[in-house]
């Protein structure tokens, strides 16, 4: 079976790689682990240690669409892979923090069913 050679990288593409890879070592190096902790509780915590394991993840609030750059570290945060899951996962919790846009993902308001018949 015969197969079609790998296409090669274009200048534009290779330039957007090495702004994104110079980004999570810009971020990687000013937040030195997880921000969930700091932001959510105080402002203290140095890392999330008794929760994070793994890798960490650069993780971007703003969406792309509306302007956001995801070479720009000042617009990035360092999350271990857990608290990237859990912000993802449940985005009022992630907009409420900060750690997602807040536009993208209004607040809901669900009404609790209470003693009342």
């Amino acid at each position: 079976m015969k197969r079609s050679p790998l296409s090669p990288i274009s200048a534009k593409r290779r330039a957007k790689l090495a702004a994104r890879r110079a980004c999570v070592e810009a971020v990687l190096e000013r937040d030195r682990g997880c921000v969930f902790p700091r932001r959510a509780f105080a402002a203290d915590f140095p890392i999330c240690a008794p929760l994070c394991y793994g890798v960490l993840d650069v993780h971007e609030p703003g969406k792309r669409s509306q302007g956001a750059d995801p070479t720009d570290p000042d617009q990035c945060v360092a999350l271990c892979r857990t608290h990237h899951r859990l912000v993802h996962a449940n985005p009022q919790l992630g907009a409420s923090l900060g750690l997602l846009d807040s536009l993208r993902y209004p607040l809901i308001h669900v009404a609790v069913k209470g003693g009342e018949s």
